[in-house]
């Protein structure tokens, strides 16, 4: 049974699996995200705070997804330094599963999308 009040966590996952291109735009890439869902109202948001401590602040939207707390990024590509590694973030995505403690994300690198590092539970 999911609670009815509000919930706010956050915390971080490790994007180490290499789903699309040759290599890592950052590695690690060690992502901390918040997030706040109001069970009663049944809506939310959240944010991908930093990468590797660097602060982006970067919002997240939910998706609506039947059985997960699904957000996602509504943003042009965008230029930003991650301790000196200067990479272009486009997308987005972070699922998270209460009942079952999964939470899972990926991010979509480069103006082409060359590149996505996820989790490694994360699926497409």
């Amino acid at each position: 049974m999911m609670p009815l009040e509000t919930t706010k966590t956050a915390f971080t996952l490790k994007l180490d699996m290499l789903m699309r291109g040759t290599s890592f735009a950052i590695q690690p890439c060690d992502c901390t995200f918040t997030y706040r869902w109001d069970y009663e109202h049944n809506e939310g948001e959240a944010q991908l705070l930093g990468i590797n401590g660097s602060l982006l602040a970067i919002s997240l939207y939910p998706e609506g997804l039947k059985g997960m707390l699904a957000f996602f990024s509504d943003m042009q590509p965008t230029s930003y330094t991650i301790k000196g590694v200067p990479v272009v973030i486009t997308k987005i995505s972070l699922e998270i599963i209460p009942i079952k403690n999964i939470k899972r994300a990926a991010i979509v690198f480069n103006h082409d999308e060359s590149v996505i590092q996820a989790t490694d539970n994360f699926k497409l």
